[in-house]
């Protein structure tokens, strides 16, 4: 049980302070900042300590919410942060990206009622806290002569990184990018995950003994095979950069904009690193639609607000309850003037040359 009787009717739900809307439209910053002072605590103080711990059950990572949550209320931040780092490799990343509202705090014992503790928020605030007074994950206890080549710099090929060096296991990540994350740093817009702070994880796991070798390409600068033999293993962590075809006649009309180039061409612009293949459009005073409802969708209506578009509109086959995506992305987007068009199937993009809207049809649901 917590240390004190019903913490969760003494402290209510609450959110650490967001930029209003009509500032927040204006730029690519992070809208919301961390808890402050007290906050964290009373936060974790709302913790019933279930018996059965649903939120960890509903962590794909199978965090162990429950004892972090303790170590929280009663100050203890290194040591929650630690924790925190035993079953995620990017706590500060996943607080601020994953769809809690879909999983941990989703099955809270107390969402239905008095709202579920702020368990991303949480996570968030605590690694940023702890990471600023220098902690650092804790070292090999054992060394090996062993080395692994990483090929990719995103969530995947970092968190292999940490868990090696962690096992004394040396570790050189590759990428052809000139910043790690991936899709973290090139992808999610900076409304949603600052670039700093995939810098600041950047110098952890440099601090950690990691390696890395940016802006060299596996297959053009560096040879797989010299990797295979200057390695004792390498770890393929590419990613997933390849979009979902459509298949929708008129997709090829010129005005049409794939999800993935255009996030990519957005951050590069934002990061100030854009090339000649990094064509973002001219969304000024424009009508946007875009097609899908999932966490890739709100970040393409999100950032077309921030670019100008005088009418942003999300068209999505089923209902809002079906979303795939987390649903405190579609409140954001609502709350910063999107449309959202449900239970409408898209058939075509009709068009002379260039597009002038998309054929839909209406559908409904069956019980």
């Amino acid at each position: 049980m917590s240390d004190r009787p019903f913490p969760f009717l003494k402290f209510p739900r609450a959110l650490p302070a967001e930029v209003s809307i009509p500032i927040r439209v204006l730029d690519f910053h992070e809208i919301n900042a961390d808890f402050v002072g007290s906050e964290a605590v009373d936060q974790a103080s709302r913790c019933i300590d279930c018996g059965n711990p649903y939120c960890s059950w509903g962590c794909p990572l199978g965090n162990r919410i429950p004892q972090w949550l303790k170590l929280v209320r009663e100050g203890r931040v290194l040591d929650a942060a630690t924790l925190m780092h035993e079953t995620n490799p990017l706590p500060e990343i996943c607080g601020r990206v994953c769809p809690q509202d879909r999983l941990c705090e989703g099955i809270c014992t107390l969402e239905e009622g008095f709202g579920a503790v702020t368990i991303g928020a949480i996570e968030r605030s605590i690694t940023d806290e702890a990471i600023r007074l220098g902690w650092r994950p804790p070292e090999a206890t054992t060394s090996t002569d062993k080395r692994v080549a990483i090929i990719g710099a995103g969530p995947a090929g970092l968190a292999a990184a940490d868990r090696l060096v962690r096992a004394g296991v040396g570790a050189d990540v590759y990428d052809r990018h000139e910043e790690i994350g991936g899709l973290l740093t090139f992808g999610i817009p900076a409304f949603k995950l600052e670039k700093d702070i995939v810098r600041t994880r950047r110098r952890v796991l440099e601090d950690q003994g990691v390696r890395f070798h940016l802006g060299v390409e596996v297959g053009r600068d560096v040879a797989f095979e010299a990797l295979v033999d200057d390695y004792d293993a390498v770890f393929m962590a590419t990613g997933a950069y390849t979009a979902v075809d459509a298949q929708l006649p008129g997709q090829d009309l010129d005005g049409v904009i794939v999800a993935l180039p255009f996030l990519i061409a957005n951050a590069r612009h934002q990061l100030g690193t854009a090339t000649a293949a990094d064509v973002l459009p001219d969304l000024e005073g424009k009508r946007v639609v875009v097609l899908g409802g999932g966490d890739t969708a709100m970040d393409c209506v999100r950032s077309s607000v921030r670019l100008g578009a005088a009418r942003v509109t999300c068209v999505y086959r089923r209902d809002e309850a079906n979303m795939p995506g987390s649903r405190k992305e579609v409140k954001n987007a609502r709350d910063e003037g999107v449309i959202f068009r449900f239970l409408a199937q898209p058939l075509a993009i009709v068009g002379d040359g260039f597009v002038d809207g998309v054929e839909i049809e209406e559908t409904r649901l069956l019980a």
